[in-house]
């Protein structure tokens, strides 16, 4: 059983300095069940006016790595990310939710979704993690 708690993985994720840089912020966080949210600013934009890719890779990236350690309550590194990008945004904000598809002893498959502020589907995507256990 790892001691880290629900609350101790929430909190790694909010101090983490690559969450902080780009602007995540946590609007609902419990065991399994994590809504992230990236309101859009200029930082974000690419040259055709809209968020750049990277933001949504590291978008579903985050999403599915914190589902997956909620669950797990021990640290995770992806091995694979597939993402499909389905629309483009320019303004307001991202939100991204995900759910463990298949759960081994060290390998999890997750897939998460990023959606505009109506429920437009924006990207839709697969990770596979490998669980560090100590």
């Amino acid at each position: 059983m790892s001691p880290i708690t629900l609350e101790g993985v929430r909190q790694i994720f909010e101090n983490s300095p690559f969450v902080a840089f780009l602007g995540f912020r946590f609007v609902h966080f419990e065991e399994g069940k994590v809504i992230l949210e990236l309101p859009i600013d200029n930082r974000l934009i690419n040259v055709n006016k809209t968020v750049h890719g990277g933001a949504y890779a590291a978008m579903l990236d985050n999403i599915l790595s914190m589902t997956i350690r909620s669950v797990v309550k021990d640290p995770v590194t992806t091995i694979n990310l597939n993402i499909h990008y389905l629309d483009s945004i320019s303004e307001g904000k991202m939100i991204a939710t995900a759910k463990i598809l298949k759960q081994g002893y060290k390998t999890l498959i997750g897939e998460g979704e990023i959606t505009d502020g109506n429920g437009k589907l924006l990207a839709k995507g697969t990770g596979t993690f490998k669980v560090t256990r100590k």
